[in-house]
């Protein structure tokens, strides 16, 4: 089953995002902020952060997981949308940052769209 790492500072918002990800087959990891989420990447087939966050925010949180991994996929989700803090996403030229995820008939992320890895 693929796991995906959610991270945000607010409970509520973790515990409906958790729900929302176990309805659709998949197994959430929670972390709290984006400090703990660096210690719980193994293992886990694409990150959904939220983009304010004290300490480190979701910006951050994307190139310190792509340091590690450049593949793994992560989506930043925010209340402070723009076009600015989806261009500060990019960590290459060849990553797109308007990528539009879906959900499959098969409750997995569409692998040519995302990158999401659902693991055989």
């Amino acid at each position: 089953m693929p796991r995906v790492l959610l991270v945000d500072d607010e409970p509520a918002l973790l515990f409906t995002l958790s729900q929302l990800i176990k309805s659709h087959g998949l197994e959430p990891v929670l972390a709290h902020s984006a400090k703990e989420a660096l210690t719980k990447l193994d293992g886990v087939d694409g990150v959904v952060t939220d983009y304010s966050m004290p300490d480190m925010d979701g910006i951050e949180l994307v190139h310190a997981v792509h340091e590690r991994d450049e593949s793994l996929p992560v989506v930043v989700l925010t209340a402070h949308g723009s076009e600015r803090i989806a261009a500060l996403t990019s960590t290459s030229p060849s990553r797109s940052t308007s990528t539009s995820c879906r959900w499959s008939s098969t409750a997995r992320w569409k692998p040519a769209r995302c990158g999401w890895r659902t693991g055989g």
